[in-house]
């Protein structure tokens, strides 16, 4: 029987690692190069939302499975490239993951794409004692104990 009594499940994105600008500098790097302006009050309107349904809101009847495809690669690319360095946890993120594993709760990440989790751990944003992930590319699960 484990000796857990409870944990928490955490979404790093925009919950533990401060993202936001970095995801709209993306946007607007990945929809500039198909000719879509993408203004900070979309950026908000959409924050949180995958790409698939950002982009049907932005592209309307023009959107299809192939520019999903194509932009959404180039965002998460360029995205990947955007939080080397730059990205931060956010105030009391790591001061809240030290407390809960000091009283012995085991805590899960969840993210959309195991490369950016990779990133996390591999630019020191997140530090963990051990990961395992599962999952397909759209669900991937790391755990710290």
């Amino acid at each position: 029987m484990s000796a857990y009594k409870f944990g928490v499940i955490w979404d790093l994105d925009g919950v533990l690692v401060d993202t936001g600008e970095l995801h709209f500098r993306s946007w607007v790097k990945a929809l500039t190069k198909h000719h879509i302006p993408f203004t900070y009050e979309q950026f908000r309107a959409t924050f949180g939302m995958n790409n698939a349904g950002i982009l049907q809101l932005l592209l309307g009847p023009a959107f299809t499975p192939e520019l999903l495809a194509e932009i959404g690669d180039d965002k998460e690319r360029i995205f990947r490239d955007e939080i080397r360095g730059r990205a931060q946890a956010l105030p009391g993120a790591r001061e809240c993951l030290e407390r809960l594993k000091a009283i012995g709760a085991r805590a899960a990440f969840w993210l959309r794409r195991w490369q950016i989790w990779r990133d996390y751990l591999h630019f020191g944003i997140i530090q963990v004692s051990r990961v395992s992930l599962s999952g397909t590319c759209s669900k991937c699960w790391g755990t710290i104990s």
